[in-house]
Formats: C-alpha cells, sequence, structure tokens
C-alpha cells in the first residue's frame, strides 16, 4: 500500500462477482476486496482538510454499495471539521438507504472530538470504544 505523507485508507468492500479491483485517489491508494455485506474501511494518520476529499469518495461508493459501513478509525490521530463534516454527511446518506456506519475509536483525541459534537446522537452511527491494552 502506498502511504499518504500524513493520511492513509484501505477500502474494504462487497465486490460482485468476488474480484478485487484496485482505486487510486491522489496520493493515497484504496485497496478494495471482497467482503461479507459490509463495507469496512481503515483510516491511518489525519483526517483533515488534505484527506478528506478522497475518503469522501469512498464513503460515498460504501454507501451506494449497501449494507452497513465499517470505519476502523483507531489509526486517526487527528480529525478536524472538515472529517467530522464527511462522517455527518455519511450518516445523512445512510439514513435514506437505512443503513448505518460504525465508528470503531480508540480512547484518544478522535473519540473525544466525536463526543463533543455528539456523532453518537445521529440514529444510525455507533461509536465503538477500544480501550488500550495495559502492560
Amino acid at each position: 500500500m502506498v502511504m499518504a505523507t500524513r493520511f492513509s485508507c484501505e477500502l474494504t468492500a462487497r465486490v460482485d462477482g468476488g474480484s478485487v479491483e484496485i482505486l487510486q485517489g491522489g496520493e493515497v491508494e484504496f485497496s478494495v476486496t471482497p467482503e461479507h455485506a459490509a463495507s469496512a474501511l481503515r483510516l491511518d494518520g489525519d483526517l483533515d482538510l488534505v484527506a478528506v476529499d478522497a475518503l469522501m469518495d469512498h464513503l460515498n461508493w460504501a454507501v451506494a454499495a449497501g449494507g452497513p459501513i465499517v470505519l476502523d478509525m483507531t489509526g486517526v490521530t487527528y480529525i478536524d471539521s472538515a472529517g467530522v463534516r464527511a462522517l455527518f454527511k455519511a450518516a445523512r446518506r445512510m439514513l435514506t438507504t437505512g443503513g448505518c456506519i460504525f465508528l470503531h475509536v480508540d480512547e484518544g483525541v478522535v473519540a473525544k472530538v466525536l463526543e463533543m459534537v455528539a456523532i453518537e446522537h445521529v440514529p444510525n452511527v455507533h461509536i465503538v470504544k477500544h480501550h488500550a491494552q495495559r502492560p
């Protein structure tokens, strides 16, 4: 996988016929592989204005594919208002299809930002917090 300077994204989604397709956007490479009925995206780095357009392209694709969306955001170290807005937009689009979004976050700053904006109050958004392992 080619890593962007500050952001990378791996998209795993249901693909008809079980084929594998590679999507590329700017400096970030997105790989698509067959998965059950959900679309799963793994995000690493900063989810900011620089990265949000590439993320929205793939979120829109995942919404159109149907089924729930799982966003593994445990590798996201920073999120700004553009990233938050992208999550709200995707959730709003999923409401029209009856789908939901599961946001997997750790106990860090991203979880705190999502708490502050009350994204968990959107009916189809579910936050799954992963607790840091203690030695």
